[in-house]
């Protein structure tokens, strides 16, 4: 009664505010019944609403922490949840959910009440907290905070997180703009009307096929994959499993493609129900993305592109210098118009494709199928400058220019003073210009350690170099260095006159 009092009050003493709203903390029962008798009570008295918006910022934070607290184990009823849902509440909750120190109490509150149906449906019907849950960025969506949000947008049916692909122009530089670009063409080419490469299905007894493709299922749901394989050749699983309806796979697989899907019209339940069977249910709640942006299908194509998942739905041999990589045609038509139109014709022709990759090594050919794969060839460790150059030659060929530009970086981020003729050589034969520029201007900065390396290649008639590059003549070594001395001498001149 007192709180009630203090909080209608424009006047009352905000530490006394705070006070009441503590005592009340420390005196709350979080027995089912008692949480539930003060959820409906506060809901009664708009203590919930007068102290999430109360002008004291120490209470309002105690109120949230007081309401996170009982939602998480009380049942409201119909009538407090109307309450609590109203605009002007959810409002007040969004606007907790936004602010840093309050995040993680908002979103504890929110997720106890949407456990119900009702409270899901009001928190949908609203529109508010979805339009906030969809414009959350990657590095809100990680950690607990990032789980409470994955799981209200569960309950208010809808699956993971549809990333904003931006405009074309942006994804030269935002790699979180290609990863959402990756996973639309995952869409277009393997959830259209007439799916490509379809190497899977799931059939049910009313004649209802769902058809699949084991790349991806084998990155997300190896359950699934078992089951798909166990039906004997084509890969079709005559579903006999009740939990595994049509409408909860279809939506499932949506989700493992796109890393979103709308499942409104199914109950919370049954979806549940099928996607631990097909051994999706921890996936549901794991983060859509990483800190970057990047999808989560994206990065588990990534590592299946690293070798580090079961290759056994390969359909095409990428051929390398020094071995082979196994690929995907559907991913690899998703991700280039070149490969699309290449494979088009042996869409149905059984056995692998072959494509032949020239000097590239199989560490490059990886690189490829991660850009493709997830909209970006950078890792952890480092590609050598001159695998980065074949790399660079591979995205020219099948016009890739956001890969092209990537590779360029890696280029000059790993180049050392005894590739610079190697990478000046294959840029030319290429036609990089800018590469070459850019080479050069390093080899310039790195003037001392490049001439020592051309000094003993004019030198040698033994050296690797001259292994590597049998037809250029002493006269083209002689030339680059004293172009390399011109260039050098120029650079002193300049930075002793200021210029």
């Amino acid at each position: 009664m007192l709180l009630r009092v203090l909080l209608r009050s424009g006047y009352a003493p905000a530490r006394l505010t705070q006070e009441a709203v503590t005592l009340l903390l420390a005196a709350a029962d979080t027995s089912r019944l008692r949480a539930a008798s003060l959820l409906t009570r506060g809901a009664a008295d708009q203590l919930w609403e007068l102290g999430l918006r109360h002008h004291n910022r120490e209470v309002r934070v105690k109120t949230l922490e007081l309401l996170a607290m009982i939602a998480a184990v009380g049942t409201p009823t119909v009538t407090v949840l109307d309450e609590l849902m109203r605009p002007a509440m959810l409002d007040s909750l969004v606007h907790h959910l936004i602010a840093v120190r309050t995040s993680t109490l908002a979103a504890t509150a929110l997720r106890g009440l949407c456990r119900s149906g009702r409270g899901a449906l009001a928190c949908r019907e609203s529109g508010r907290l979805l339009e906030y849950l969809r414009l959350r960025a990657p590095e809100e969506r990680q950690g607990e905070v990032g789980a409470c949000l994955a799981e209200l947008t569960l309950r208010m049916g809808e699956l993971g997180w549809r990333a904003p692909t931006g405009h074309p122009r942006d994804y030269k530089d935002v790699p979180q703009y290609r990863a959402a670009a990756v996973c639309e063409a995952l869409r277009a080419v393997l959830l259209g009307d007439a799916p490509a490469w379809v190497d899977g299905a799931c059939v049910w007894a009313d004649g209802r096929r769902l058809p699949l493709h084991l790349c991806v299922i084998d990155a997300a749901a190896p359950r699934w994959a078992e089951r798909l394989r166990a039906g004997g050749e084509g890969n079709v699983w005559l579903v006999d499993d009740d939990a595994v309806t049509y409408e909860a796979c279809a939506a499932l697989y949506e989700f493992v493609v796109t890393g979103c899907a709308s499942a409104t019209a199914i109950a919370l339940p049954v979806l549940v129900a099928a996607a631990d069977a097909l051994g999706l249910k921890t996936l549901l709640l794991e983060p859509p993305c990483d800190e970057r942006g990047i999808l989560a299908p994206c990065s588990r194509l990534a590592r299946a592109a690293a070798g580090e998942l079961a290759q056994r739905s390969a359909d095409v041999e990428l051929v390398c210098a020094d071995g082979s990589v196994l690929a995907h045609r559907a991913l690899l038509a998703a991700g280039s118009e070149y490969f699309a139109g290449a494979f088009r014709w042996v869409e149905e022709r059984e056995g692998r494709s072959r494509v032949d990759l020239d000097r590239a090594s199989c560490a490059v050919a990886r690189r490829l199928l991660r850009f493709l794969y997830a909209g970006s060839a950078v890792d952890a460790s480092p590609l050598r400058a001159l695998d980065a150059i074949e790399l660079l030659v591979l995205a020219r060929r099948y016009m890739l220019p956001a890969l092209e530009l990537e590779a360029e970086e890696m280029v000059l981020g790993a180049i050392r003073p005894e590739e610079v003729v190697h990478l000046l050589l294959r840029a030319q034969g290429e036609r990089a210009d800018e590469v070459v520029s850019r080479v050069f201007e390093w080899a310039v900065r790195n003037y001392t350690e490049v001439n020592g390396h051309l000094e003993r290649w004019l030198h040698s008639s033994t050296s690797t170099f001259r292994a590597d590059a049998p037809d250029l003549a002493d006269d083209d070594l002689a030339s680059l260095q004293e172009e390399l001395r011109s260039a050098w001498v120029k650079k002193r001149f300049d930075e002793a006159v200021g210029r």
